[in-house]
């Protein structure tokens, strides 16, 4: 889908929504102040009075019934549209039989005709299984609507009402709940991992195997990661496929969340001229660290504290060891988890995922572990990477040392691994991305202000600037790293799903809060110090 389908199909949707708000507003007006005498007089030769009255209830219900569809046509629902287009009929009916009101009448046959005119723009799905509710439910609640309404208002003690309008709010909100995300098959995990070892080229595109939790494939030979948060359909850095593809994979992931009711969007893209030619909004989340193993020296002042740390790692006898994930899983694993376990708690911070690893990716082949070993045995730190095959290139993921380790033994083990990768014909390294709000043509001055306070509420999870001075001793080549949605009226909801989505799910919040409210046990064997 091109920018101007997808943004005519934005307008219809909104002219349409905001059409019916503002004739349900009228329409319940009419209904509850609006008299016409002389009208009134006539229909009254023809229809009994209940029917009038029950006419004129049922209209007020119509009204109420648009406003809150009206959602639903904003969003492009197919299951909205069908119910609007049902509610308009019945309105045209309440319209005439309360007191001939054929102005209003007319208005909502327009709107019918112009919907009925533009219905191919409301073809987003809803949830199967919450549809089938959703549809028991609304019928329910208009059945008791409609009783209300030619019974009077004194049967069931007048508590009918709240019943029917109770029943409506909540079909609704069912009808209009958007698809759940497909859950992803074994197969289609190994399927994207060949194809990711043929052409992943995005520095986070390894994690789409273990942190992202649906594909989406377009034309059978690119696919795109993504988890569902909300109506957040958050992919994982670009699409995954051949050179080229991006331009193809990429308005087909839009156009497949539209039809879902989804907002699309993509976090921590590196090829940002795809996502420009469509017109879409990218937001600046940071800027990676590049260093080139071949030309990698520790001479110059700026590199000074890590030629320092080398010595001091010298001196106290720290050994590296580089091994596969599953080999140090086995062998380590113990160590491994304590000394994991304490780095988290001395940060204050749960262990996120999604772009970010896990120790359960540890048991991936793929991911290359740097192991410190200290004098005495004991593992001081240790650091993964991630493979990144298309670039020949290593992406620094977890980083992790205990609290009162060796100085320097993270930098230490970082240069190390340096010279590991250019043994092993790696032509890039990356530490990975350190957020900052850097200068964007594409964001306007309000949004790039909201970004600020932004990053500084959740400065706390990243600790930008500390993590940028620290990637800075190792003097790399910077390159700015995005965030990509539709539009900056979507970016609240984009943002608020980045966050659930690298939080860990509730019980593991839970252990990591009464793990940081507990006090630390010292480790065996091992003096508490004073």
């Amino acid at each position: 889908m091109d920018h101007d389908l997808r943004m005519e199909r934005r307008r219809v949707r909104l002219f349409f929504a905001g059409l019916l708000v503002i004739s349900a507003a009228l329409d319940i007006v009419g209904a509850l102040l609006v008299h016409r005498q002389t009208r009134s007089e006539v229909l009254e030769t023809l229809l009994p009075a209940t029917v009038t009255l029950g006419g004129r209830a049922g209209a007020l219900l119509s009204g109420v019934a648009l406003l809150l569809l009206a959602v639903g046509i904003a969003r492009g629902k197919r299951i909205a549209f069908r119910l609007t287009v049902a509610v308009l009929i019945a309105t045209i009916a309440f319209e005439l039989v309360k007191d001939l009101d054929f102005e209003e009448a007319s208005l909502f046959a327009w709107i019918l005709f112009g919907l009925w005119w533009f219905r191919h723009h409301f073809d987003a799905d809803s949830d199967p299984s919450r549809l089938r509710w959703g549809l028991v439910v609304f019928a329910a609640g208009l059945t008791a609507a409609l009783l209300y309404a030619f019974a009077g208002a004194d049967w069931l003690l007048g508590t009918l009402p709240l019943v029917s309008y109770a029943l409506i709010i909540a079909a609704l909100t069912l009808l209009l709940r958007p698809m759940l995300a497909p859950r992803v098959a074994p197969a289609d995990r190994e399927r994207l991992h060949n194809l990711i070892n043929s052409w992943g080229r995005n520095y986070i595109s390894h994690l789409a195997v273990h942190g992202a939790s649906s594909y989406h494939w377009v034309e059978g030979e690119a696919c795109v990661a993504f988890t569902l948060r909300g109506r957040t359909a958050l992919a994982l850095g670009d699409p995954i496929g051949p050179p080229g593809i991006a331009r193809r994979a990429i308005p087909d992931f839009l156009s497949y969340c539209d039809r879902q009711d989804w907002i699309p969007a993509f976090y921590q893209v590196d090829e940002p001229a795809p996502y420009r030619e469509l017109n879409l909004t990218l937001v600046p989340i940071g800027a990676e660290a590049i260093l080139q193993p071949a030309t990698f020296e520790l001479t110059g002042k700026k590199r000074a504290d890590l030629r320092y740390a080398i010595h001091r790692c010298e001196k106290a006898g720290v050994r590296c060891v580089f091994a596969p994930g599953p080999e140090v899983a086995a062998e380590h694993a113990e160590q491994v988890r304590a000394v994991s376990g304490r780095w988290l708690q001395s940060r204050h911070s749960p262990e996120l995922g999604y772009s970010l690893g896990t120790l359960a990716t540890l048991a991936d082949p793929d991911i290359v572990v740097g192991l410190g070993f200290g004098g005495d045995g004991r593992l001081e730190s240790f650091v993964s990477w991630l493979p990144v095959p298309a670039r020949k290139a290593w992406t620094l993921d977890l980083v992790r040392r205990r609290p009162d380790s060796t100085y320097g033994v993270v930098e230490a083990l970082i240069v190390r691994s340096v010279a590991e990768a250019r043994e092993r014909g790696i032509t890039e390294v990356s530490l990975g991305v350190a957020p900052r709000i850097i200068t964007s043509p594409d964001a306007p001055r309000g949004l790039e202000a909201a970004l600020r306070a932004m990053y500084w509420g959740l400065d706390r999870f990243q600790r930008s600037r500390s993590l940028h001075r620290f990637k800075e001793k190792f003097g790399p080549r910077w390159e700015d790293r995005y965030l990509v949605v539709p539009s900056p009226s979507t970016l609240p909801e984009v943002m608020v799903a980045l966050v659930r989505v690298h939080v860990p799910p509730l019980p593991a919040t839970a252990a990591w809060i009464r793990s940081a409210l507990s006090p630390a046990r010292p480790e065996p064997g091992r003096p508490v110090a004073a």
